[in-house]
């Protein structure tokens, strides 16, 4: 008998005293990538239940009943187990629901509740911890699921063979993950704690979330379903209220006693599943790639497909060797090494059109918001992984010293580069800051701007074809400056040509070869400009359009206006 109808006869069963079999009413519900499927039995009193299919050879319903318990038990909401057979593989469940928050989230002004109510369910969770009780999340696990990649995605998805080079690179971050993840705080972890298993479902915590799909919980990482939620492969925030988010559930976590480290960092990921697709034992490869890297890498993948061939290989091509700063363009385009990135921000601008502003204070060092440029660069920049930073200055430079200090404040390390007050230029002060830099690319970011471009999205650059030696962000052509600069054509950046449509502003944020540079003779003062354009020239310069939000502080009403704006912006009603 098909288990559709085994299933059917198993309900009416359970409802036979109280409604006729004609009353009933059995729905598909929803199917999850094992080989459970779900049922809504629509009841006369207008209440519905979920069936679970599980079929027993296939899958064991007794975790499920199991950690749905011992959730419960803890404070969250979870579908309560109202009847089971588990010789036949079902479970009559109480109904959450069919709003999930991935669709109540595309109305961003839920985020805040819903994001509040998920970090209290989570510290439930994870308060509740103790060991011994779920399955542990071993480095026999962890490197069985970390295999999944290579094994299934690289090899049998797109035919891909690493080298040594790159199979070096991969066991090198697999390392370090298991090294990470093993030394961490062990708590309860749902594995799959993201907008498409939690469940709109009731006004506040505890009603919300509602949480599914935890019967594979185990006791690891403290980090690890955080990571899950706010690094959700479905839907992206930008990076300021993303870390807004994470901060409150370090709040609350710290609050309940919670063993989060005193400093919160949060690694991006990529979440990668294997798992059994149909009833004859086929692999299904889903990769879950964050929105923020899909829109990183290059386009023209086959339909279907969460990335091409082509894609993956540019994802994964890192070169091993150092290159010298001042070695010729060809060899420098092979040393896009992203593990090793340090980052400038050019500090050393007079800022004339802010007088007299800035008589007194240099200008990186306005405030808006109620922080100075600077602050809100260095935040996002430790926040996105950096921990090696080097500023220029020249006016005034030493108050940028004197309230940056070393930057441990930050999380980071922080050289100066100083120089002759308005001497270098944009480009000169880069060369004259190579030195510190190293030999690596880096990313510089000038200091008079306000961004809300991801960060993390330059250490994802990686070698293409065709050498490269500079990648820049672009934005929109502000009212100010609505010539533009520069225009994009696959990816490479083009010079604009007057009167034409589609010239972009270059952002004042670019990834950077040091080789770029090395016509630019040292202690010599030079503009960027001449250097980008030689570069267009020579088609080594890619970019990227940037539609957030930028801003140029380059007068007293733009500060002023970008003030109010973060403050109206941060000033929105708390998380928790």
């Amino acid at each position: 008998m098909p288990r559709t109808a085994l299933l059917g006869d198993w309900v009416h069963t359970l409802f036979a005293a109280s409604f006729p079999a004609g009353e009933l009413r059995i729905d598909a519900a929803s199917a999850d990538a094992s080989f459970r499927r779900y049922f809504r039995v629509s009841l006369p009193d207008q209440t519905t239940r979920v069936v679970m299919d599980a079929p027993p050879d296939k899958e064991d319903c007794q975790p499920f009943i199991d950690i749905a318990a011992l959730f419960r038990e803890a404070g969250a909401h979870v579908p309560e187990v109202l009847a089971q057979d588990l010789a036949q593989g079902f479970l009559l469940l109480s109904d959450l629901g069919n709003r999930t928050y991935l669709n109540a989230l595309q109305d961003s002004t839920a985020a805040a509740p819903l994001y509040r109510d998920a970090n209290h369910a989570l510290v439930a969770i994870q308060r509740a911890s103790r060991p011994g009780v779920l399955p542990d999340y071993d480095h026999a696990l962890l490197s069985r699921e970390l295999a999944l990649f290579p094994e299934w995605y690289l090899g049998r998805h797109l035919g891909l063979t690493l080298d040594a080079g790159m199979q070096s690179t991969l066991d090198g971050v697999f390392a370090a993950l298991l090294t990470n993840n093993l030394q961490q705080p062990q708590v309860f972890v749902h594995r799959d704690y993201h907008s498409r298993n939690l469940m709109v479902s009731g006004d506040g915590f505890p009603e919300n979330p509602g949480i599914l799909d935890f019967q594979d919980a185990v006791y690891g990482p403290i980090t690890y379903d955080v990571a899950s939620l706010y690094r959700d492969a479905y839907i992206h925030w930008p990076e300021d209220q993303e870390l807004d988010y994470v901060i409150r559930y370090w709040e609350t976590a710290r609050h309940a006693g919670l063993p989060v480290h005193a400093d919160f960092r949060l690694l991006p990921g990529l979440r990668v599943d294997g798992r059994p697709a149909s009833a004859q034992g086929a692999r299904h490869f889903r990769p879950s790639v964050p929105p923020r890297w899909q829109a990183r890498l290059p386009q023209g993948h086959a339909a279907g497909d969460d990335l091409s061939a082509a894609n993956q290989r540019a994802l994964l091509r890192v070169a091993a060797t150092r290159t010298p700063p001042r070695q010729d363009r060809e060899a420098a385009g092979r040393c896009w090494l992203h593990l090793l990135m340090k980052a400038m921000i050019l500090a050393a601008g007079r800022g004339e059109r802010l007088r007299p502003l800035t008589d007194t204070t240099p200008k990186p060092l306005l405030r808006a918001g109620g922080k100075a440029l600077l602050v809100w660069h260095l935040e996002r920049l430790a926040a996105a992984g950096w921990r090696e930073v080097v500023i220029n200055h020249a006016h005034l430079g030493e108050q940028i010293e004197a309230a940056l200090g070393d930057g441990s404040a930050f999380g980071l390390s922080i050289a100066y580069s100083a120089e002759p007050v308005g001497a270098l230029e944009t480009a000169g002060g880069i060369a004259a800051a190579l030195p510190l830099l190293g030999e690596q690319p880096f990313l510089a970011v000038n200091g008079d701007i306000w961004c809300d471009w991801d960060f993390s999205l330059a250490r994802q650059l990686t070698q293409v074809p065709d050498q490269r030696l500079a990648h820049l962000v672009l934005v929109d052509n502000p009212p100010h400056h609505p010539e533009g600069d520069f225009r994009l054509d696959a990816g490479r950046v083009r010079s604009a040509v007057a009167g034409t449509s589609g010239a972009l502003t270059y952002a004042g944020i670019g990834v950077f070869c040091p080789a770029f540079f090395a016509e630019v003779p040292d202690g010599a003062a030079m503009k960027l400009r001449p250097l980008l354009d030689a570069g267009i020239a020579g088609g080594v310069i890619t970019g990227e359009r940037h539609a957030g939000r930028w801003v140029d502080v380059g007068t007293p009403e733009r500060l002023a206006e970008l003030d109010m704006e973060l403050a109206r912006r941060y000033a929105s009603p708390a998380l928790l």
